[in-house]
C-alpha cells in the first residue's frame, strides 16, 4: 500500500529570520557601497586639486626662468650695453614682477610694455602680468601697475597662499669692481577646493634663473 511521503517546508520564524539576516546583509554591503563612493569622490576632488595647482606651478616656473634674456646680452660682457632687463623684484613677499626679450629683437636693452611679466595673489586668485605701459625702459617695481590676468577660478579652487623668496649669490666679474649675480627663487604655492576648504595641497619649488645679472 503506498502513502505520501511526508512534505516538510519552513516555518514562518524561519522565513522571518532569513529575511532579518538579508536585511543586514543587505545593509552592510550598502554602507560598505557609500562610503567606497565616498572615498572615490575625496580622491578625484583631491587629484583635481593637485592638478590644477601643479599645473599653475609649471607655469610659473617656467616663465620665471626666463627673467632677464636680452637677446644682446654679449654687450654687457664688456661694457658696451646695459641690461634693463636683468632686475627682479619681490615684492611684500607674494608678488614678483621681471621682464625679458619677448620678441627676441630689443636692440638697447630696454624692456617694451609686453615685455613686462609677473605673478601676484590677489584674493583667492593667482595673477598673471603680461604687459605694462608705464615703467619705462627698466623692469617695474610697482605689482599695481600694468595688464594682469586672474589663473583661476576661485569658484572652484582658491590658491590661499603664494609666495617668493629671491637668493642671490656674487662673485667678480673683472678688475673693474662688476659683479655677475646669480639668482635662485624659492616658491611656494597653497590652495584649496572652495566647496571644501578641508581639501588642500601645498607644493614647494625651487628655480635657478638662467639669465645672471651683471652689476
Amino acid at each position: 500500500m503506498l502513502t505520501r511521503a511526508s512534505q516538510h517546508g519552513f516555518s514562518l520564524v524561519e522565513l522571518m529570520v532569513a529575511i532579518t539576516l538579508g536585511l543586514f546583509v543587505l545593509a552592510g554591503i550598502s554602507s560598505l557601497y557609500a562610503e567606497v563612493v565616498r572615498s572615490n569622490a575625496a580622491v578625484l576632488r583631491t587629484a583635481h586639486l593637485q592638478q590644477t595647482l601643479w599645473s599653475l606651478m609649471t607655469l610659473i616656473t617656467d616663465d620665471v626662468r626666463r627673467a632677464g634674456y636680452w637677446s644682446r646680452a654679449e654687450l654687457t660682457l664688456d661694457g658696451t650695453g646695459a641690461n634693463g632687463f636683468a632686475p627682479i623684484h619681490v615684492v611684500d613677499g607674494n608678488c614678483i614682477l621681471y621682464s625679458y626679450d619677448e620678441e627676441k629683437d630689443d636692440t638697447d636693452g630696454a624692456p617694451d610694455p609686453e615685455d613686462h611679466h609677473g605673478f601676484r595673489l590677489t584674493g583667492a586668485g593667482l595673477q598673471l602680468k603680461t604687459s605694462d605701459n608705464t615703467c619705462g625702459g627698466t623692469t617695474c617695481a610697482d605689482c599695481g601697475s600694468g595688464t594682469w590676468w586672474l589663473m583661476n577660478d576661485a569658484q572652484g579652487i582658491r590658491v590661499t597662499a603664494l609666495s617668493f623668496t629671491l637668493t642671490e649669490h656674487a662673485r667678480p666679474f673683472d678688475g673693474a669692481g662688476r659683479e655677475i649675480v646669480a639668482r635662485g627663487i624659492d616658491i611656494s604655492l597653497e590652495g584649496e577646493l572652495a566647496s571644501d576648504p578641508s581639501v588642500h595641497q601645498r607644493l614647494d619649488s625651487h628655480i635657478s634663473v638662467r639669465n645672471h645679472e651683471i652689476r
